[in-house]
């Protein structure tokens, strides 16, 4: 888990988190790997989406020459770093907001059962 994505969950929902949680968190990062990697099924939306840009890139692809699609490439590299760089944060923005529910819903039950 990045630093940065806890500064920002504290921006965000003005709170401060990141004072409570250790940045280090490795078993979060595997287990983000395992949702991308073993759990996620594409549905049908995206399947179709995904099969239109196949379709699109296929053909911005033969309307550039060789020094165009290798830009193209990098720039769709980027795209698709900015896309899982997003979706981690996302990750652990749920991650981080099931933590802050547990530990509320933890001190409510406390104080109910004084």
């Amino acid at each position: 888990m990045r630093r940065e994505y806890l500064q920002q969950f504290d921006e965000v929902f003005n709170c401060n988190l990141s004072e409570k949680i250790r940045i280090n968190m490795p078993v979060l990062d595997k287990l983000y790997e395992y949702f991308e990697n073993d759990i996620y099924v594409a549905n049908k939306t995206q399947r179709d989406l995904a099969k239109k840009r196949a379709n699109k890139y296929e053909v911005i692809m033969k309307s550039l020459n060789k020094h165009q699609q290798e830009l193209f490439d990098e720039y769709f590299q980027i795209e698709n770093d900015i896309a899982i760089d997003i979706e981690k944060q996302l990750f652990t923005f749920g991650f981080l907001i099931a933590k802050e529910l547990d530990f509320e819903c933890n001190e409510i039950l406390k104080r109910k059962n004084e």
